[in-house]
């Protein structure tokens, strides 16, 4: 379940604190694909290795510093699409004057 669910809106509060602030899950996908059985409290030395493993791999691929806001990423994915519609020219008309 998210941290903020959709109908909340800008009303939720995520969490502050993005890497402890939330509640790491674990499912098994080849047993459990509609992740309806949590594992992590059976499982917290898989859980720790999974974190640890998950972590090396964020900082490998500099996903660093975790950020809550959808803010910058949807502005970031506008603006990154604006200038692609203007270097390629699709913001003139498809027709010519004769």
């Amino acid at each position: 379940m998210p941290a903020v669910t959709p109908w909340e809106g800008i009303k939720g509060r995520p969490p502050v604190d993005v890497m402890n602030g939330y509640k790491w899950e674990l499912f098994n996908l080849a047993e459990d694909p509609t992740q309806t059985n949590d594992l992590s409290a059976r499982e917290p030395e898989r859980l720790r290795m999974m974190q640890e493993l998950w972590i090396m791999e964020a900082t490998r691929n500099e996903v660093f510093p975790l950020n809550n806001s959808q803010l910058p990423i949807l502005t970031a994915e506008r603006l990154a699409r604006r200038r692609d519609v203007r270097s390629r020219g699709l913001n003139q008309p498809m027709w010519r004057k004769c």
